[in-house]
């Protein structure tokens, strides 16, 4: 497994000071994780909150009493401060699997940071067709994910794509909230080319560099920038 940089952080030091340089020093994932943020143009508030991130270890919950990093999962709150909330340009739908514990997600936090209405996290579980049924079969909605049928994200229309779907879960369960009846009659897109994970829990060092091993997170990103893109030349 790779080393989870929470870990790597609650080593020894004289002050937290010592221990910050003492995780820089020691996680190779928190480093890439830092890189690739520094690498974006972000925003003076979204600066500012990764000033914070980079500062705090960890953090007391008000709302549960959980000491948590960053943000706690249970109660979606964090000390950090957000930026301005984003407008996607579309509908976001997340599915999670039931099983898929939040706080391996990197999507859970995500309504927070964009526009009301955007994005919307689902629970599935064997009895919720119905339910997500009436929220993904619209016009224009289209599923993100690798079937044998998908279609490379670039050479969509995307002047006719209304709504994106992902499945946020590991790639055991995946299948089983894939075959949903509901989610199977979807056109499917695939992101290629893309770029390696940056997300701190890449789950393997065996699976570190498999070509769209990416968090829902990322996917979400790189999805709207291929979308951007398209939209720009006109497709």
């Amino acid at each position: 497994m790779l080393e989870d940089p929470v870990s790597c952080v609650e080593r020894p030091a004289h002050s937290p000071e010592d221990q910050a340089k003492a995780a820089e020093a020691s996680c190779p994932t928190k480093l890439a994780a830092l890189g690739f943020v520094d690498s974006l143009a972000l925003s003076d508030a979204a600066r500012a909150a990764v000033v914070v991130a980079e500062r705090t270890l960890r953090v007391t919950c008000p709302e549960c009493g959980r000491n948590v990093p960053f943000y706690c999962t249970r109660c979606m709150w964090t000390p950090l401060p957000l930026p301005p909330p984003l407008s996607l340009g579309v509908r976001v739908h997340i599915i999670r699997h039931k099983k898929e514990p939040a706080s391996k997600s990197s999507a859970v936090l995500l309504p927070k940071l964009v526009a009301e209405g955007d994005l919307a996290l689902h629970e599935w579980s064997n009895g919720s067709s119905s339910r997500l049924a009436e929220a993904v079969q619209q016009p224009g909605t289209w599923l993100l994910y690798p079937r044998d049928d998908a279609v490379d994200a670039a050479s969509v229309d995307w002047s006719t794509v209304s709504q994106i779907v992902l499945i946020d879960s590991q790639w055991s369960k995946a299948s089983a909230v894939g075959s949903d009846p509901c989610i199977a009659a979807l056109p499917a897109m695939r992101l290629t080319n893309g770029p390696r994970t940056c997300f701190w829990r890449v789950a393997t060092r065996r699976l570190d560099g498999v070509e769209g091993l990416l968090s829902t997170a990322e996917c979400v990103r790189h999805t709207l920038g291929v979308r951007a893109a398209a939209l720009r030349l006109g497709k």
